[in-house]
This record gives C-alpha cells, structure tokens and sequence, in this order.
C-alpha cells in the first residue's frame, strides 16, 4: 500500500476534525505511525517489529513522531551519501511520508521539538542532569535519548548477613556442605553425592562376583563335554577295531583270467571287484563298454534331458509373465502387439492427432508403416520407427482423454521416438498455452 494511504488511515486526513482538547490520539494514528516505524527500521537493519503499540501509548505522540523523523533522517541521508544513484521506492516514500508528517502536524497545531533546529542538532545528546540519582542509582541514557535513573550494581550497600544453622549436611560420601552467610544458604559441592573415583557400590561387588561364579561353571561344563567327547571318540576306534578283527579276510583272493585281484572289503566283510573284472584286455582297447559304463551314461543322459526340459518350462514361464506384464500396461500395447505378432489397430483417441494423408483411415483399421516381427520376441523396437507422426495435442484434448488413452499415447511416442513417458509429458504440459512453448490467445487493447 502506498505511504500515502497508510498516513490517511492512521487520522492524517486533511478533513479530519482536530479532536477536543484532553483527548489524546487514537490507536489508528499511533499503528499508522508504527507501521512506518516497522517498515524504515527493517531497511535500517534493526528488525520487522522494531517497535509496537504498547510502548507508542507509554512514550507519548512526541517520541513516536521523532522516532520516525530519526528513521526518515536516517535514509534520505544514506540516498545522499550515493551520489548519481537514483532514489529507491523506500527512499522516496520515506520523503513522501516526512512531507505528510509535517502537514499533519501543521493542521493540528502541533509544533514538532525538531522544527527550526538543525539537522545535525535534531538528536544531539542532552546535558547531563544537574540533580543527583536515587540512592543505588545511576543516571544512562536510553534509547529515546533521555536520561533515565537505572539500578547502580557497583553502589556501596551495606552486607546483609545470615546466622548458621546447626547441623552442616553430609552426603553418604563425607563431603560436607559451606554455609553461605551472604546468600543464607548451604553452599554444597559440585560433586554432591556422586561417588568418588574407583568407587565400587556393594551391588556392583555383588554382580562381579555373579559373573565370575558363571564363568567359572562355564569353563567346568566346557570341560567336562570335552572329556566326554574324548571318551566317545576312543570307544567308536575301539569298536571299529573289533568289527574288522570280526571279519578277517578269508584265505585266497579270487582272480580273474586276466591276472585281476579282488580286494577285501572287512568293513562290509566281502570282496571288492574291479569294474572291468572278467573283461579282455583286448575288447577294451576296441572300445568296449561295461555294463557298468552303460549303466552310467543312461543315467547322465536321463539329467541332460531333465535339465532341457526345466529349461524349456522356465523359458516357457519367463514369455508368458512378460506377456501379462506388457497386456497389463496401457503404455506397452504396442510391445504387446509385436511381442504377440498382432497388428496393431487406430485407436478412437488417434483419429483427431492422425496425419492428413490418413483422414480416410477409421478407428479399428491397421496402423500404416507397422512392419511384422517374430512373435515371442522379449524386448525391442523394431518395426516402430516408421509409424506416423501424431500432432501434439492441447491441454483441452488431453483433458477429454481418459487415463488409458494418455498411457497409449505416451507409449506410442516411446515406441517411435524412444522418449520415455515422463520426459514426454513434461513436454506436453510444458510447451502447451497459455504459459509454455506454443502462445495462446491474446486479446490486444
């Protein structure tokens, strides 16, 4: 609000009537004068509530109008001090507002403290008062540039003392407390009632000694499991010796015609045969296989053909997901149609943003420039980047289209140009009217 205005609120009309004399100002005039206050002290640096209403109302009308003459002094002198500067909106209201103070005053008969006095005389320090302060006092000036007594804390008073209570208080450690005569109070230490250092309480003993006893079962029981453990291994060697001292090979060890020695197993208490026992040395060098060998290839070939066959059923798996993923997504329905090997249709929503050459092309008729891929193919573009070009639409189409056309939308731009959804429609909102790329309407006077 300009300067102006404020001044007429606060009662500075030239039309208002002088009040009666006795009655002081009203609030309005002394908010109208604070807020000027408020709003000069902020560009000055001393803060937004430099002063309030309360203490206009204790100070007076006087010291309200030469707070605001200092502060408007204050700026018009820094506005000087800036030579060939041009003066700022504050400056100049801060002039306007000093012109409408004065025409104020003038109409209301006031005769400001200030006036014929020289600028540099307007806030000069006052004599020092002749009279001498209460007892305990001290003369300061304030911030209204007047001397003021104020509480002296270095004056001479007589001491005031306190008698000492019998019985000084001790803490559990021995510490007494001092009696303070001047304050009339104990003074205690400032370790009062914390134990010294290295201090153990008994229920801390208590618990060490807990712990200790604990590990020392701990150990014991450790102890004792590694006995037995030791105990348990001894008797499993000594039986197992028995066993084998149970079931000695027997005399003779069978061999085959071609000089081939079994083995004694005396664990299971039988012979052990070699895999090619009975078998010419001859046949093997031919390439001869064992009933044994065979035995062992069928069973790898069986686990290869498992192996394929979990492969297939988690490939199998791994297609169908991905093509629920893409049919559940109104952004990848052309994926979805090259991933089946379908031909993608026009869309209702595709009809008004189609090229001219394709007006005659009706919703449900096959996408021009479309080029059949593999079906089951996971992945890609191919065959996208010939499909037309669709115009950009405004914001009120875009608003007509329901959430499923604008996720088709932003996935055919994707499947043609690669631009992910997000960049795209931040594009849309961005450069659409009145305020992006491409300008509106403007109505011209």
């Amino acid at each position: 609000m300009p300067v102006a205005s404020e001044i007429q609120q606060w009662g500075g009309r030239t039309t208002d009537p002088i009040p009666p004399t006795g009655e002081g100002p009203s609030d309005a005039e002394y908010q109208g004068l604070i807020t000027l206050i408020n709003r000069y002290a902020t560009v000055l640096g001393f803060g937004e509530n430099f002063r309030d209403l309360a203490w206009a109302k204790k100070f007076g009308m006087a010291n309200v109008r030469g707070t605001l003459r200092q502060l408007q002094g204050d700026i018009e002198r820094g506005a000087s001090r800036r030579i060939g500067a041009a003066p700022t909106e504050v400056e100049r209201e801060a002039e306007t507002s000093r012109e409408l103070l004065e025409v104020w005053e003038a109409e209301r008969g006031v005769v400001s403290p200030t006036d014929d006095v020289p600028e540099e005389d307007k806030f000069a320090v006052p004599s020092f008062p002749t009279e001498p302060p209460p007892e305990g006092y001290r003369w300061e000036l304030n911030e209204l540039n007047q001397w003021v007594p104020t509480l002296d804390p270095f004056a001479a008073r007589e001491p005031t003392t306190f008698a000492r209570p019998d019985g000084a208080p001790s803490d559990s450690f021995g510490r007494t407390a001092v009696w303070s005569e001047r304050l009339g109070a104990w003074d205690y230490p400032p370790n009062w009632g914390q134990p010294p250092t290295g201090y153990v309480s008994p229920f801390e003993e208590e618990q060490a000694a807990t712990r200790a006893q604990e590990a020392q079962q701990q150990f014991q029981l450790q102890q004792q499991q590694a006995q037995q453990q030791a105990r348990w291994q001894e008797e499993q060697a000594a039986l197992k010796r028995e066993q084998m001292a149970g079931f000695p090979a027997p005399g003779g060890a069978p061999t085959d015609p071609y000089g081939r020695t079994a083995t004694w197993d005396a664990d299971n208490a039988e012979w052990r045969y070699p895999p090619d026992w009975g078998t010419d040395p001859a046949t093997l060098a031919a390439g001869y296989i064992s009933p044994y060998q065979e035995q062992q290839i069928g069973i790898q070939q069986q686990q290869v053909e498992q192996q394929a066959q979990q492969q297939a059923w988690q490939q199998a798996e791994a297609q169908r997901q991905y093509g629920a993923q893409l049919a559940a997504q109104p952004q990848s329905w052309l994926q979805y149609a090259a991933y089946t090997g379908e031909q993608p249709a026009i869309q209702p929503w595709m009809q008004p943003l189609m090229p001219q050459q394709y007006e005659q092309l009706g919703a449900g008729a096959a996408i021009p420039g479309w080029q059949a891929q593999q079906a089951g193919q996971m992945g890609g573009a191919q065959g996208m980047a010939g499909l037309p070009e669709l115009t950009r639409p405004s914001r009120q189409y875009q608003a007509r289209m329901g959430p499923t056309a604008q996720q088709q939308y932003l996935g055919y731009q994707q499947a043609r140009t690669g631009v992910r959804p997000e960049e795209e429609q931040w594009r849309l909102w961005s450069g659409a009217p009145p305020g992006g790329q491409h300008q509106g309407l403007r109505y011209t006077r």
